[in-house]
């Protein structure tokens, strides 16, 4: 299963995510759920830095299926925007398929250290 933690800040303000894991719905390299979430998520951080002024900081391990991304603050509202049609298209990815293969966390941070689950409705 592919887990997505969705990180917001103690004022509700998305700042980053983390993904890892690998979806299982289908063999290596057939896995239309493992390529959707992949190309959602490359397809964020590629358009973040080509659209927009917004600095971020991202990792990146096929091997493991983690991939991390955080905005440097602030985050502009143009990110915002490209944020929540990526929000959108993972929602819509673990409806379709179920959360059997991608599960979203939405998680927000309290402190340094200090984490927090919460429901998306809470942000």
């Amino acid at each position: 299963m592919i887990t997505i933690h969705i990180i917001y800040d103690a004022k509700g303000e998305f700042f980053g995510f983390r993904s890892c894991g690998h979806a299982g719905y289908s063999k290596r390299g057939k896995d239309i759920v493992c390529a959707a979430v992949s190309a959602m998520s490359l397809n964020l951080i590629n358009s973040t830095l080509e659209l927009t002024s917004q600095s971020l900081i991202y990792e990146l391990s096929e091997k493991d299926g983690l991939l991390r991304m955080k905005y440097e603050e602030p985050v502009l509202d143009d990110a915002k925007l490209l944020f929540n049609a990526f929000l959108i298209g993972l929602q819509e990815t673990e409806k379709e398929y179920g959360s059997e293969y991608i599960k979203i966390v939405y998680v927000k941070k309290l402190s340094d250290h200090n984490y927090k689950i919460i429901d998306h409705q809470e942000v």
